[in-house]
């Protein structure tokens, strides 16, 4: 539980990138139904080359719609 919008990814990534230069990122990433899919994901796949993509409990999308977003 990090991040919700697409302002917060970026700055997640952004302090991820600061704490570990040079390291690759991998993101699991798992996002609530009422959060926006194509912004927050559109924001994650310019910076992560490898995702694994999770269903967050009852509320969460279901992680299949979250892995088609990100392609």
């Amino acid at each position: 539980d990090v991040a919700h919008t697409p302002q917060a990814v970026s700055s997640v990534i952004q302090t991820l990138t600061e704490v570990l230069p040079g390291q690759q990122l991998i993101i699991v990433l798992g996002l609530a139904k009422d959060k926006d899919l194509d912004a927050v994901t559109a924001t994650i796949a310019a910076r992560f080359a490898s995702f694994y993509c999770v269903t967050a409990g009852e509320s969460g999308r279901d992680a299949s719609e979250i892995a088609q977003a990100l392609r």
